[in-house]
């Protein structure tokens, strides 16, 4: 009697606790929420087999309600079921995925196969894409279709196409950079197959052509995506970029009017555009001051003209008489630097010296004498308008026909707002 008293005192306890332990319902896990519009394991669209239903639907409460150690404890209950189904699969695999374990939700699925269900496709390629397996998870993940009242659906095939064509991008970025051209070119024409509705397929391409020195088929390649994506500002900036460094100002041009269009901040990056186009189509001694590693009279005078054009029809004083001006083919841009008071003429000889070197100094000089005859009380930047000489330079006081024309463009801006 004494012993079975003592066995009923050790073993109550033990069947209260277990009893108690199969009774008290799993908690959901902290900050669980079930996806709106995420696939049922429960649903139609991957029957379960007859028999198998209401165990399937008890799973499928359980994940739902983020219960998940009942979910998975449930499935594979149903593994040992002698029927199986893409329904079970899809059970375990979402018990696995929610549980943070993509590689355990892939190995539970299987294979792909031909006439599985959709929900199977769906989950697959976000367990890929939960270990950015970018590329698999949109070849899973295009064999979704597109389903009425599937808005969550719709957005993760968006978002994991988009996160592909990222990652091809930068495929073909690493491969430019790493002067593999012609597998760059196959990265970006794998872009332009498989995802024709973004404008990387072409943009890549177009990098890839030109940085094999194939300029022509670069900005054809261009041409044809601004046609397909018009308002791009990618394409754009591309066609610039591309167009600008080769000196194809023509492209350029057209490219930047359209950014400016779209973009009116760009405005300031057309005008540039503009003038560069201009003096691309400009006489040769425009080219010429533009090359001068030491600026003459004459290049500043051609300089003037061609960078600052409101000069050309502002009223000026008359021009003095000089004799070594009269005979150059460069005359009217003398004749109007003279007129503007640029610099004087030797009152004994007459002569102008347009031959003379110009340093940052006379440069600095002139720009604010032409500040004050062409805009009254504004205040010259001559010195914040032209750019400090290179580092170490043996005569920083020297002045080249770049330099000279960048700071008569920022005058030009100064003075006159940047007009055209």
């Amino acid at each position: 009697m004494r012993t079975e008293r003592w066995k009923i005192r050790v073993v109550v306890p033990v069947l209260a606790v277990i009893l108690g332990s199969c009774t008290r319902p799993e908690a959901p896990r902290a900050g669980f929420r079930w996806p709106a519009g995420w696939p049922d394991p429960a649903g139609p669209e991957c029957a379960a087999p007859e028999g198998l239903e209401k165990p399937l639907r008890k799973l499928s409460e359980a994940l739902r309600a983020g219960r998940l150690g009942e979910a998975d404890r449930r499935y594979r209950e149903l593994l040992g079921k002698p029927l199986q189904s893409d329904s079970i699969r899809l059970a375990g695999a979402e018990v696995a995925f929610f549980n943070l374990d993509p590689a355990g939700a892939l190995n539970r699925l299987g294979p792909a196969a031909e006439g599985e269900c959709w929900p199977i496709s769906f989950v697959r390629a976000e367990s890929l894409a939960a270990r950015s397996s970018w590329d698999k998870a949109w070849a899973a993940m295009r064999t979704v279709p597109a389903i009425a009242g599937r808005e969550f659906v719709s957005r993760e095939r968006d978002r994991i196409e988009e996160s592909a064509v990222d990652a091809l991008v930068r495929d073909a970025q690493a491969l430019r950079a790493a002067k593999r051209v012609d597998d760059a070119k196959r990265v970006a024409a794998k872009i332009a197959l498989e995802h024709p509705k973004f404008p990387d397929g072409y943009i890549e391409t177009a990098h890839a052509g030109a940085m094999a020195g194939d300029i022509e088929g670069a900005l054809t390649v261009l041409k044809r995506g601004r046609a397909l994506f018009p308002s791009d500002q990618l394409i754009l900036d591309t066609t610039l970029e591309i167009a600008s460094g080769a000196g194809r100002w023509d492209a350029a041009l057209a490219a930047a009017e359209d950014l400016a269009r779209i973009d009116p901040s760009r405005k300031r990056a057309l005008e540039e555009v503009r003038r560069k186009w201009s003096l691309s189509n400009a006489p040769d001694a425009v080219r010429r001051a533009l090359d001068s590693q030491r600026l003459t009279r004459l290049d500043l005078a051609v300089l003037l003209w061609w960078q600052v054009p409101e000069i050309r029809n502002i009223a000026a004083g008359e021009a003095p008489i000089a004799t070594d001006v009269l005979d150059r083919p460069e005359k009217t841009y003398l004749v109007r630097a003279l007129a503007l008071g640029l610099w004087s003429v030797d009152a004994v000889t007459h002569a102008a010296h347009p031959d003379l070197a110009v340093s940052r100094r006379d440069l600095g000089a002139i720009l604010t004498r032409l500040t004050e005859r062409l805009a009254p009380g504004k205040e010259s930047k001559a010195d914040g308008w032209i750019a400090a000489s290179a580092e170490g330079s043996a005569n920083p006081d020297k002045l080249d026909g770049k330099t000279a024309a960048d700071a008569l463009l920022h005058f030009r801006h100064g003075v006159f707002g940047g007009s055209q």
